[in-house]
């Protein structure tokens, strides 16, 4: 190959050279995947990708925090920063860097993020974390969807902080189309949310087949659901719907059936409810 070189007035020079003398990782048009260089640079460029990782969490890992990256960071002591990239960290924080989710200062805004998923779990029972405070978000919708409950929740690599089998029924979108489930967790769960002690229940791995386990109610406890928001519906008269019985025998079918006129309602409005 050749490539004109400092061209003069008189004429054009032109120099060869050797593709062989450009490196090896110039040769790629694509740029070199961070997370492959952050592999490479802590396991060496020859070790495979599972040799590097296995090397990652077979380090010893020391606890810093963040108070003390904050003042690294402030004193611009460039020597300790690159020092402490050489072993595994994992970052604490105290009060002092954390704000409660219900803080004046908080904004919570999910229309725009870079991460592949979202999953907010609520802090107390009730549907009271579907429903965001008028200051945040004054144009929330919710449509309320019950033509899906046998929904399965696969979603892999989530941690619940509760086992999701046979709890959850999905019941519908929020306006930027955010799937809503209602969870029925064990009690021990929801007193160890109100004494704050969930950690070690999180640290809990998830399911290691989730597609193979079940997280729909029953039928008959779906039954139960329904009759639950079809008197909510009622009491805010929602649609025309009514409840005659709001605690019919839902394994009889008739008999659940005519205790109230959600079926139908939504049938008339686009929703197919089943059985």
């Amino acid at each position: 190959m050749s490539a004109p070189v400092n061209p003069t007035d008189s004429e054009n020079l032109e120099t060869a050279f050797d593709i062989a003398l450009v490196p090896e990782p110039l040769h790629t048009e694509d740029p070199l995947d961070q997370g492959d260089a952050y592999l490479a640079a802590l396991a060496g460029v020859h070790e495979s990708r599972d040799e590097a990782l296995r090397a990652f969490r077979n380090a010893s890992r020391s606890d810093i925090d963040l108070g003390d990256l904050e003042r690294i960071f402030k004193a611009g002591n460039k020597t300790v920063a690159m020092g402490m990239l050489q072993s595994r960290r994992r970052i604490t924080y105290g009060p002092d860097h954390a704000l409660d989710a219900d803080h004046r200062t908080m904004y919570w805004d999910t229309s725009k993020t870079y991460l592949d998923m979202l999953v907010c779990v609520g802090g107390d029972v009730g549907l009271a974390p579907l429903i965001p405070s008028l200051d945040s978000h004054h144009n929330f919708s919710f449509a309320v969807d019950l033509s899906d409950s046998r929904r399965v929740f696969t979603a892999k690599k989530i941690k619940l902080g509760f086992d999701r089998t046979g709890c959850m029924m999905w019941i519908g979108r929020t306006g930027p189309k955010e799937d809503s489930w209602l969870a029925f967790v064990p009690r021990e769960y929801v007193e160890a949310v109100a004494e704050g002690a969930t950690g070690e229940m999180d640290e809990q791995p998830p399911n290691p087949n989730p597609s193979k386990v079940s997280s729909s109610l029953t039928q008959v406890q779906q039954r139960q659901v329904r009759m639950f928001l079809a008197h909510c519906f009622e009491h805010f008269h929602h649609r025309g719907i009514t409840v005659t019985d709001p605690y019919p025998d839902v394994t009889n079918d008739m008999e659940y059936r005519s205790a109230t006129n959600i079926l139908y309602v939504h049938h008339r409005t686009g929703y197919m409810l089943p059985p």
